[in-house]
């Protein structure tokens, strides 16, 4: 097992409430420039889900700002807690 170079892959976890943590995992091209950042939704002790993924951010002319998509994020917590509880919890919330 290897682990991932800082220069490769950075996670950022955010507490959105209710137990739940959000989870970014930013993932770098060769060149070290962000490419994709997979988002989980989670828990301790009851596992994580994927909720959303951005791909090939590094591309000419793509224009992404990861400040801003934490901001958009923040207002769509609700419907990651909704996706959270149908898919990994069994539809509790």
């Amino acid at each position: 097992m290897e682990k991932f170079k800082p220069a490769e892959k950075k996670s950022d976890l955010y507490d959105i409430g209710d137990g739940l943590i959000l989870l970014n995992i930013q993932t770098k091209n060769a060149e070290g420039v962000l490419d994709r950042v997979d988002t989980y939704l989670g828990m301790d002790g009851i596992g994580f889900c994927p909720v959303g993924v951005v791909e090939k951010i590094s591309s000419p002319g793509y224009i992404f700002s990861y400040p801003s998509f934490v901001r958009m994020q923040s207002g769509l917590v609700e419907e990651y807690k909704r996706i959270f509880w149908d898919n990994l919890a069994g539809g509790r919330g």
